[in-house]
């Protein structure tokens, strides 16, 4: 049906000779300002195209906002702050407003990357508190939060990040291995 209604309607066109509205104003790419310009006329009559090419090259200013703000007055929890994933977490919290978060890692702060983060964060206006305690067990992470809240802004968010890698295809895998792959994520989240 639709392959019938489309050859009728060029058969139509090319009967009747169709020619694109007249006059015709293209503008290049390049020429983008002016074409506006052009557009904003009232007394220009025609149409007006802007005609981009294969491999053209624009030069375009534009200011992005980002979607979502943290609120400065709030803290933030990264489990499994201190690796890789939690560390870009880290950054891209404290480029939307978040001053206050807190890092929590099995390992604590022994890297350089980590400390690294710790000091340019800190040096942002970011309180950062990092914490070494294993979030899957609740013993432990129950004690060290009633401890901590005391003394930071409200919880407001948590985020997961954490990972503990035991590499092995699934039917090689101990008991103990499949416990601390998935400790964090299961009974830490």
């Amino acid at each position: 049906m639709a392959c019938k209604d489309f050859q009728e309607a060029m058969k139509t066109g090319l009967e009747a000779q169709l020619r694109p509205p007249q006059p015709l104003h293209v503008f290049q790419a390049e020429q983008t300002e002016a074409a506006f310009r052009h557009f904003q006329e009232a007394n220009v009559i025609g149409k007006k195209v802007v005609e981009l090419h294969p491999g053209m090259t624009l030069v375009v200013n534009f200011q992005t906002k980002a979607r979502y703000n943290f609120p400065a007055d709030a803290t933030n929890i990264v489990a499994g702050g201190l690796g890789g994933l939690g560390r870009s977490f880290a950054r891209w919290m404290a480029s939307r407003g978040a001053r206050n978060l807190v890092l929590v890692s099995r390992s604590s702060i022994k890297s350089n990357a980590a400390k690294a983060l710790v000091s340019e964060l800190g040096m942002q206006g970011v309180c950062v508190a990092t914490l070494q305690v294993d979030i899957g067990d609740m013993t432990s992470l129950s004690h060290v939060l009633d401890d901590l809240t005391k003394s930071i802004p409200p919880i407001r968010g948590c985020f997961q990040a954490t990972v503990a890698l035991r590499d092995n295809l699934f039917e090689n895998m101990t008991h103990e291995d499949w416990v601390v792959s998935t400790r964090s994520k299961v009974t830490g989240s």
